[in-house]
């Protein structure tokens, strides 16, 4: 695969994750406590302002655990400032789904077709 094309698939699946998943508040960190239901993604902001997605986030005794790149991590309650719960968005994810195609095509039939060179020649011979 050449170095553009590779370029151009990242960029679509970026665009791809970007219209689909968002970010919103959940409780603060103070009101949780142990055996709580948790949302399957949380993204924590610790104090010194780094934030960490944690996923199957489970609460035991002052901390927060989940999964982070493969491995379990916890976060003591006392340094996260600020909770998010990830949400996934079906209109976002069907805009982008639909519109990105639709955009390159129509971008695709501009260059290759504008000066009308892509007449339909329906000449039987």
């Amino acid at each position: 695969m050449s170095a553009f094309r590779l370029a151009s698939a990242r960029v679509v699946v970026l665009l791809m994750v970007g219209g689909c998943a968002t970010w919103h508040s959940y409780d603060p960190a103070p009101t949780l406590r142990p055996g709580q239901s948790l949302p399957s993604r949380l993204r924590a902001t610790r104090a010194d302002s780094t934030r960490v997605g944690l996923n199957a986030a489970f609460i035991r005794s002052d901390s927060v655990y989940g999964r982070h790149h493969g491995d379990t991590i916890g976060i003591p309650l006392a340094d996260i400032t600020h909770l998010e719960q990830g949400r996934t968005s079906v209109w976002r994810t069907a805009a982008v789904i639909v519109g990105v195609p639709v955009v390159g095509f129509g971008l695709a039939y501009l260059i290759v077709c504008g000066n009308g060179d892509c007449e339909p020649d329906y000449l039987v011979q």
